[in-house]
């Protein structure tokens, strides 16, 4: 994380299971997270739906 910071890269953690990683993640500086943790995987127009919902914008 110190290397991409300082280079100015995103970093974005991938495969995250379960809260024990993304809290480790996070303490290291990961601001974003992809994986199970997160969200399942979803039919599109569901997925459609969840993001009109949350007027967010998702990494996919």
């Amino acid at each position: 994380m110190n290397i991409a910071s300082k280079m100015g890269i995103e970093v974005i953690a991938e495969g995250v299971e379960n809260k024990e990683q993304y809290n480790t993640l996070k303490e290291i500086g990961v601001e974003k997270f992809q994986g199970y943790y997160i969200s399942k995987p979803k039919e599109m127009d569901k997925l459609l739906i969840d993001i009109k919902k949350h007027n967010s914008i998702l990494c996919l």
